[in-house]
């Protein structure tokens, strides 16, 4: 009868575990905000796109878009101006980056082309 009581005991242990277990996940999962990457590869594609295709202006131009990104966080901690205004900002300076220098971006000769080894 005692050890009845035990593994019933137990039981209920691990699922007090369980439950709190998944509370905790979801609430990480809120607070986290899944969509914090929604829009990031738009700026990584006109990040490249910007940089003219080599390393060193693709990193130049992510330094810049990483400023922006660093520039809403900032402003958003204020209530001066409204957030949704705040969070385009991002955005916004990468559609303006694209329009004023992707005339003068030249996509590399083998875009496109499937790599052949040579031997």
């Amino acid at each position: 009868m005692r050890t009845t009581f035990i593994t019933s005991q137990r039981h209920k242990d691990a699922n007090v575990d369980i439950k709190a277990s998944k509370h905790r996940l979801r609430a990480a999962i809120e607070n986290t905000g899944v969509g914090v990457f929604v829009g990031q590869g738009f700026i990584a594609i006109a990040a490249v796109i910007f940089g003219k295709f080599s390393p060193g202006g693709a990193a130049k131009a992510c330094l810049l878009f990483g400023f922006c990104s660093g520039v809403k966080s900032i402003l958003s901690m204020s209530n001066v101006i409204d957030p949704n205004l705040i969070s385009m900002i991002p955005y916004v300076v990468t559609i303006i980056a694209l329009i004023l220098f992707v005339g003068k971006a030249h996509t590399p000769a083998a875009n496109g082309k499937p790599f052949v080894k040579s031997k």
